[in-house]
């Protein structure tokens, strides 16, 4: 993106919108889409800011809350509500657009930024305060780039869900899942059938990768209890709002001793048609896209092969730019030797 942020004047489209009552600004060329509030799935991963996750046509999207960032109280969000998609794959809840315009003065400017961090002025515009937010810092942000999620501001982003989210009533409900399935729908057949979005992780020093449309949500190890006697593919089990989830540790399944301590790593939290299972990773690494043409029904490349207890849980692959192979985890595999260990 370089230099294009160097600039010192204000001279490109910018989309004013209201938090509560605070005015805000921001670069219209960031802004990749402007949605209506969407149904939200709890998450513990990066830092302040982040809180949940919505799946969007095939990709899974980070909500980053402007107002928790700044350590504000947490306020109940509305089915009437917005949503900013940044090209950074974030999506910023928002009240509503106000419009969109050419903000070429800095008359009445002040800059707040030793205050406010992701702001770049205040401005007066049409008798309002308007606070610019400052595109270079905005596309930083990243669930790699927060610091890491830890016990105690785990319960922090749980609270935030909990309280944004308190207000809706059962018709709000069916309406916000009424619209994600209509933003689900405006992708095309072809698209839709010409390409899969993959998380993916590291686990005994190796890339794996599973659909996102697989994954429930990704949670924090710290919350994990042990269990004496266990397997040792069973790290132990935890409490998600009031539902005791088995845990099981990919490594362990696989046969090799884990990169970190117990209670460090990742949980990504997925389910079958009886109970949903977190499974235990090293790193959360990535999410990218692959065409569905180049998925191959084995295992190539890796440090397993398919008669191997390791190999046994690869369900397929994709060719690696850079040669080799990203290869695929089988869930029913998964869930089979869960349920054995439990």
């Amino acid at each position: 993106m370089g230099s294009i942020f160097q600039r010192n004047a204000i001279d490109s489209q910018w989309i004013l919108f209201r938090i509560h009552d605070r005015r805000f600004a921001i670069e219209a060329k960031i802004v990749k889409e402007i949605l209506s509030i969407v149904p939200f799935n709890p998450s513990f991963l990066g830092g302040p800011g982040f809180f949940a996750t919505f799946p969007l046509r095939g990709n899974l999207v980070y909500a980053f809350d402007l107002r928790y960032y700044w350590g504000e109280q947490a306020a109940p969000y509305s089915a009437q509500d917005n949503l900013l998609l940044l090209q950074n794959h974030i999506a910023i809840p928002i009240q509503e657009v106000l419009e969109i315009s050419e903000l070429d003065s800095l008359s009445n400017a002040n800059d707040p930024s030793s205050n406010y961090h992701l702001v770049r002025m205040e401005m007066v515009y049409n008798e309002h305060v308007i606070t610019l937010l400052d595109t270079e810092s905005l596309l930083k942000i990243s669930i790699e780039t927060q610091t890491e999620s830890s016990a105690s501001n785990t319960k922090e982003k749980l609270h935030w869900f909990e309280v944004t989210t308190s207000l809706y009533t059962d018709i709000d409900k069916e309406t916000l899942l009424r619209r994600k399935n209509a933003y689900e729908r405006i992708e095309t057949e072809s698209e839709s059938s010409s390409f899969v979005s993959l998380v993916v992780l590291e686990s005994v020093n190796e890339k794996f990768c599973l659909p996102v449309e697989q994954i429930l949500e990704f949670a924090e190890p710290g919350q994990i209890t042990p269990i004496p006697g266990a397997k040792p593919e069973l790290h132990g089990c935890m409490n998600l709002r009031g539902e005791v989830i088995p845990v099981l540790s990919l490594a362990a399944l696989m046969g090799k001793p884990r990169k970190y301590s117990f209670a460090e790593g990742k949980v990504i939290l997925v389910k079958d048609e009886t109970f949903p299972i977190g499974i235990l990773v090293d790193e959360l690494l990535d999410i990218v896209n692959r065409r569905t043409s180049e998925k191959i029904m084995n295992s190539h490349n890796s440090k397993f092969n398919l008669e191997t207890l390791s190999g046994s849980f690869i369900e397929a692959s994709f060719p690696e730019q850079e040669g080799g192979h990203l290869n695929q985890l089988s869930l029913e595999s998964i869930f089979t030797k869960a349920k054995s260990a439990l």
